[in-house]
């Protein structure tokens, strides 16, 4: 008669308003014995909202001038209320999430560099230059909304400070030497991998392959016009060059094109005639104008002695090194004086090592090292990379993603 009542007691409390509203419920289970009842009580909580953590510190103000970043943001939910939306807003604005990607399923601290449990990792790469909303300049807040069937929740707000920058970029590549009946394997290969790096960094490229001395001083007169309206200003070279004394007053560094004669070392005076001077280039960008904008010049040349013969006034061990004008910084694949070797593979040791470096979030000069320490390495101290600057502030190509 006992167990009989204690029935009847638990279906009238099942069946009572407070469990069918109640915010937990209880299971009931009965342990029956000869001699006694037990009632064991097992919560279950109703499903949450989801819970979302940027991957990127957002106590930190971000400094950026470019238009694409890569978002990225840990969204952790209820497996019974999996995620059903993902909102971006920019300063209290949404735009579309079509494309956004969400990774299901991600192991502790897979993919996020952090030590945490991640059902979704969002990562989206936004081009603000390709939606309705762009970055305002100065003051930016930037958070995500997360929707469940339980409800929504918001980010913490990420803090950026934008600075429009305009990116101009020339870059040469030769490698047909056939007036030399020599032809180099990679300048060309090396042109355009670094054309499509800097693409990616935001800068608008012109992008030259094999120039005989008239392309050249067409290119860099056409460059020098266009570069006055830009932020940041780089010019990247691949092929041959020389170090060369043409008279008392003039010694410094030329470059190639592929049309060079190869009796160009017999006399001084036909070094400037049929070369391009590093020195006109420096001035197209600017190098006596003291000008604020940041400059960036690197030659991957000297690959190898072009000439069988030469004068005593010209060399083929390498170039000079040059003293870098205010807001420059100039780059060289070898030290002063050395020859830099073509590669092998499909680039030289230098652009191969730059192409390694050049997307990650380091200051400029510092990439440079971590350049010049890896093609050290790899070429065991037989060309060991060196760099002139006198940048007045840090610049960085690409800031740490978001």
């Amino acid at each position: 008669m006992k167990r009989i009542a204690t029935l009847a007691l638990f279906v009238i409390l099942w069946n009572s308003p407070f469990f069918s509203t109640a915010q937990q419920k209880t299971n009931f289970e009965r342990v029956s014995s000869a001699s006694s009842t037990m009632i064991r009580t097992v919560q279950i909580f109703p499903p949450q909202k989801c819970q979302v953590q940027w991957l990127s510190n957002p106590e930190e103000l971000h400094f950026t001038s470019s238009d694409s970043h890569t978002l990225k943001a840990c969204i952790t939910c209820d497996s019974r209320a999996p995620l059903e939306e993902v909102q971006l807003y920019i300063n209290g604005s949404t735009i579309t999430t079509r494309g956004f990607n969400i990774v299901e399923e991600i192991t502790a601290g897979e993919g996020t560099g952090q030590a945490t449990d991640c059902s979704n990792l969002f990562s989206k790469e936004v081009d603000f230059k390709k939606n309705s909303l762009s970055l305002q300049k100065g003051d930016n807040k930037l958070y995500l909304e997360v929707t469940n069937k339980v409800g929504t929740t918001e980010s913490e707000k990420l803090h950026w400070h934008y600075t429009p920058e305009r990116r101009l970029a020339l870059v040469i590549g030769n490698s047909n030497y056939n007036s030399l009946g020599k032809k180099l394997a990679n300048p060309v290969n090396d042109a355009k991998a670094i054309t499509k790096a800097l693409h990616q960094l935001n800068f608008e490229v012109i992008a030259e392959n094999n120039l005989t001395k008239t392309d050249f001083v067409d290119v860099i007169t056409d460059f020098e016009t266009k570069l006055k309206s830009y932020d940041v200003v780089l010019f990247y070279y691949a092929g041959h060059a020389i170090q060369a004394t043409v008279s008392k007053e003039e010694n410094g560094n030329y470059l190639l094109p592929i049309d060079v004669p190869d009796t160009l070392l017999e006399h001084e005076s036909m070094v400037n005639f049929h070369t391009m001077p590093v020195n006109k280039i420096l001035h197209a960008m600017g190098a006596d104008n003291k000008n604020d904008r940041t400059n960036i010049v690197i030659l991957d040349a000297c690959r190898d002695d072009p000439f069988i013969a030469h004068t005593r006034s010209v060399s083929n061990k390498g170039l000079i090194g040059v003293d870098a004008p205010k807001n420059f910084c100039i780059a060289y694949a070898t030290s002063p004086g050395k020859t830099a070797d073509d590669g092998k593979g499909k680039h030289s040791p230098y652009t191969k090592q730059l192409l390694n470096f050049i997307h990650q979030p380091l200051e400029l000069e510092r990439m440079f090292k971590k350049v010049r320490s890896a093609v050290t390495e790899a070429t065991k101290d037989k060309q060991i990379p060196w760099n002139a600057s006198s940048l007045v502030n840090d610049f960085y190509l690409i800031k740490n993603e978001l």
